[in-house]
């Protein structure tokens, strides 16, 4: 009987331990919502079928981003989902880390793969955020950008009719592919001999929509994307975003202007030297490319009186060039030695590491990226240089010198009064890890797709890639400044790899318009005077260029609670959580299709009352066990005491 007691016991407690299970799992999130939505794809026979998505939000959380698909996914669409969640984040103005992401995709296809829902993703993840209700007759097809742009995908014309044949009446596409070229295939027989070929036409979709009764529309961004599910429409004026830059910055600039010219002159001028005592044959080359450089060379101290900010990230350029041409030809030439000038370079790190900044600010932290970045460049010129690689050598060389002259320009910057963020160790990774997560999205993706990287931009980012590693393996408060880098340079890959580089400006500058809040960062209306410059001389890779650094300035801003939801509140702007307009594309009232279980700051009276009659049911189970395990103990008394 003692024995039999025992189990009993046992029993009791597992009970009391099951009950107790499912009602913690349901006071660990006071807030889930789900939402359903059907993104087109394409199946393994070429035809167009839809995958059911289930997107899900849970509050409280910790930036977790969960992931399943019946019945296989590929890579792809899971960096698809975790760029969305993030990207949606920033749109809410919520923190990233304070919710849980849930996606499950299914589909009747043996494999999901590739980034075309990604968009999609972005949209249902924003409209939970924010509490939106989407149009059940709007469905779209598209790779979101870490950048917020939406990308090019395939299988356009499949995804389309497959829209139509489910009832959609309105289907958003990636700008720039209304003209889509699909693949027809022909089986030829002559006698005993099939040939197969593949023949290629141009659809346009917007027409061959109208014939399926479906607006096929064009957009470029999520906002646009935004716009046409929910009604509510969060662009800005896109004529210019308007910013003053303080006083001490200008001063911070100009004194730059200055010595990085300087500088240049003087590189130009020994390098001139040089070329008078070569031999005529290649005396003329170098004479042409030296008279080149000085030109742009008096052409940005001129553009310098009215557009300070560009001229100097210009001459930035311009001083690796005048410096690599100069190591060239002496070295060639023989008027300086590699291993003396490898031994000066190590000096000045040194004597610059001394004075690196330690405060926890974002200039300082891009500061410090950029003296790592200077070492890094150091190392790779000492290995070069020991495997004979002189060209690898002195390209390192000029790049190293070129990342101490930015390292010097963001410590003069961060002198100023600039704010202090959090920096403890979990806010570095978080910032480390997005920026990992954008980059392994983005190459892989192209990677899959067989589009050639642009070899500049990607060997950049692998430089970058491999010194925030270092980085965070010390939790150096460098790693904002790397992971800014990495986040500015990622995106600028993409475009520059797919080619849509001369259409992506405008698309860039309605994103960054709904974050004009934050222009007391100095840092901030650094990169928008700079896209402002560019776009008035009319320079279009540094207008983007500057565009991708105000949007990754602020990526890197949202995990350390500048952009709301932490302690700097006041930069935050009010984000609606019911439509401010009606739909373009609505015949009546949008048809809500989530499930919500409360809100983040306080349950609905539905999960109150649930969560009354769990504890209720714990209670009296509770009491119930006790009651018998009493009882059961006094039997078990009785029996023993006859």
């Amino acid at each position: 009987m003692g024995e039999s007691l025992k189990w009993l016991v046992l029993l009791c407690l597992i009970g009391v331990f099951v009950i107790f299970t499912p009602v913690y799992s349901i006071l660990e999130y006071s807030v889930v919502k789900t939402l359903t939505v059907y993104a087109p794809a394409v199946s393994s026979g070429g035809a167009g079928v839809l995958s059911k998505i289930t997107l899900g939000i849970a509050y409280p959380g910790s930036g977790r981003v969960f992931f399943s698909a019946l019945p296989y996914t590929e890579i792809e669409t899971q960096g698809a989902a975790r760029v969305a969640a993030f990207i949606a984040s920033l749109l809410a103005r919520v923190e990233f880390s304070n919710y849980d992401y849930y996606v499950l995709v299914e589909s009747t296809t043996p494999i999901i793969g590739g980034p075309s829902a990604g968009a999609l993703f972005t949209i249902g993840f924003t409209s939970l955020l924010l509490g939106l209700s989407i149009n059940d007759n709007t469905t779209m097809t598209g790779m979101i950008n870490p950048d917020g742009t939406i990308g090019p995908v395939g299988g356009l014309k499949e995804k389309l009719e497959a829209a139509a044949s489910s009832g959609f009446k309105a289907f958003l596409i990636p700008l720039g592919q209304r003209q889509y070229k699909y693949p027809v295939y022909e089986e030829i027989t002559r006698g005993w001999l099939t040939i197969r070929r593949v023949t290629y036409r141009t659809v346009d979709l917007v027409e061959y929509g109208k014939r399926l009764n479906v607006s096929v529309i064009e957009v470029g961004n999520v906002l646009d994307a935004l716009y046409y599910f929910t009604g509510v429409d969060l662009r800005k004026n896109t004529t210019g975003i308007s910013i003053k830059i303080d006083t001490e910055l200008t001063s911070i600039l100009n004194r730059e202007i200055i010595r990085v010219a300087s500088d240049s002159v003087k590189y130009v001028e020994k390098t001139t030297s040089i070329v008078s005592s070569l031999p005529s044959v290649y005396k003329y080359y170098y004479l042409q490319a030296l008279e080149e450089l000085n030109n742009t060379l008096i052409g940005l101290i001129d553009t310098s009186k009215s557009y300070p900010t560009y001229a100097l990230f210009k001459l930035i350029d311009l001083y690796e060039s005048i410096l690599l041409l100069y190591l060239q030809l002496a070295i060639a030439t023989g008027s300086l030695s590699v291993d003396n000038t490898i031994k000066s370079l190590y000096n000045v790190l040194d004597e610059y590491s001394k004075t690196a900044p330690s405060k926890c600010s974002l200039e300082s932290s891009l500061a410090r990226a950029y003296m790592y970045m200077a070492w890094y460049y150091y190392t790779e010129a000492s290995s070069a240089l020991n495997t004979s690689n002189l060209d690898v050598a002195l390209t390192s060389i000029a790049r190293s010198y070129r990342n101490l002259l930015e390292y010097s320009i963001y410590e003069n910057i961060s002198r100023l009064n600039s704010e202090e963020l959090s920096c403890e160790a979990n806010r570095l990774i978080h910032v480390y890890s997005n920026a990992l997560a954008s980059y392994v999205y983005v190459t892989r993706t192209l990677s899959s797709a067989g589009v050639t990287l642009n070899s500049n931009i990607a060997s950049l980012l692998e430089d970058q890639v491999n010194v925030a590693a270092y980085m965070s393996e010390n939790n150096d408060t460098g790693l904002f400044g790397i992971s800014f880098l990495i986040l500015s340079y990622t995106p600028l890959l993409l475009h520059l790899s797919i080619g849509d580089i001369s259409s992506i400006s405008g698309e860039l500058e309605k994103i960054i318009t709904i974050y004009t809040g934050i222009s007391e960062i100095p840092l901030y209306n650094l990169y928008i005077d700079l896209a402002n410059s560019a776009r008035k001389v009319g320079d279009r890779d540094m207008h983007i260029k500057a565009l991708l650094s105000a949007i990754a300035l602020v990526q890197v801003l949202a995990h350390v609670h500048v952009l709301g939801g932490g302690t700097s509140t006041s930069t935050r702007q009010n984000t609606p959580t019911t439509p401010l307009i009606n739909n373009p594309l609505e015949t009546g009232t949008p048809t809500s299709n989530t499930t919500n279980t409360g809100s983040p700051n306080t349950a609905s009276s539905t999960d109150k009352a649930r969560i009354y009659i769990d504890l209720l049911i714990v209670i009296l189970a509770v009491a119930t066990l006790v009651l018998l395990l009493t009882k059961l103990l006094s039997g078990s008394k009785k029996v023993f005491m006859s």
